[in-house]
């Protein structure tokens, strides 16, 4: 996994990734039953969640079988020629014939798609990518900025949900509830069809479709251990990287609060004064001690003395 290390997503063992009603493919995994059809391949376990599991499929004639469902082998010629988009089986998800796929995507000012990875989706926003995934799957990366900073224990503020990822790693790193917001109605609903996204989170995961930025005047002071800020671009949402904006989640932060800020690569040579620089120095202005986190391309910070080592030691 790179300098993220293993993704471990086992801490707590209440919560379960939920099994998905619809089938989901990969072109990767289409390759794989059609060359299990053809014959060039020997069948093995097919992913139908975009590799949150693997299933025993079948190969009966003209069909494939995984359970009690079959599906048209001749329809996956198309998705076996995609490498980055995923698709879902159209119609209803207890329909006995699987015969046509769908993309995973969404057109809502603008256009968003699912993009398959080697672990968990990510999703691209009109050609750009949200997630890293250079050397490291998007759920383990999500994984690594948590564990910056949450404890067993914490109240933690998500502040730009996305697929949902970043939260659902602070509940299995042990955090008691996650409020979660997120703006766009289109990364809502790819939320809905991504089985990455169906975690059982007991209750302790709410989320908010709403503007974090707003949202953060009539939340509590106080209130929080722990946020995650991991916002889009700077040119994207400017205002979620403002003065205004770091003193009103330094005011729900509790007095030894903690926060990971996403910069991405402190290192990259496409600014002149990198981002990961100036948000520190800025945070430091308004009341927080911190450095920057090069292997998770962000900013750990705090209230108190000293922030809180990703590898759960004080420095």
């Amino acid at each position: 996994m790179g300098e993220f290390g293993e993704s471990n997503v086992g801490y707590d063992s209440n919560m379960n990734a939920l099994k998905s009603t619809h089938l989901c493919l990969s072109g990767d995994s289409a390759r794989t039953l059609l060359g299990a059809a053809a014959g060039t391949t020997s069948i093995q376990e097919v992913s139908f969640d975009l590799n949150l599991s693997t299933t025993l499929v079948a190969i009966d004639g003209d069909r494939f079988r995984v359970g009690e469902r079959k599906g048209l082998l001749q329809p996956l010629r198309n998705l076996a020629k995609e490498d980055r988009k995923v698709f879902r089986a159209s119609g209803s998800p207890m329909a006995e014939l699987v015969e046509t796929w769908e993309p995973m995507s969404v057109f809502e000012g603008g256009y968003y798609q699912l993009v398959a990875t080697a672990e968990a989706p990510t999703v691209e926003i009109d050609g750009v990518q949200m997630h890293i995934t250079s050397g490291v799957g998007p759920f383990a990366a999500a994984g690594a900025f948590a564990a910056t900073v949450v404890r067993p224990g914490d109240r933690v503020l998500d502040t730009c949900g996305g697929l949902g990822y970043t939260a659902i790693q602070a509940l299995l790193r042990g955090a008691v509830q996650v409020d979660s917001f997120e703006l766009s109605a289109a990364m809502l609903q790819l939320r809905t069809l991504n089985p990455w996204s169906q975690w059982d989170c007991g209750g302790r995961l709410h989320l908010t479709h709403g503007d974090v930025f707003q949202a953060t005047v009539s939340l509590r002071r106080g209130s929080y251990d722990v946020v995650l800020h991991d916002p889009p671009r700077q040119a994207l949402a400017p205002d979620l990287y403002s003065d205004a904006f770091y003193l009103r989640l330094r005011d729900l932060l509790k007095p030894d609060g903690r926060l990971f800020h996403y910069t991405g690569d402190p290192r990259s040579r496409s600014r002149s004064t990198p981002l990961a620089r100036s948000v520190l120095g800025r945070l430091g202005g308004l009341g927080f001690s911190g450095r920057v986190e090069e292997d998770v391309q962000g900013v750990v910070a705090s209230l108190g003395r000293v922030p809180w080592s990703r590898r759960g030691r004080r420095h």
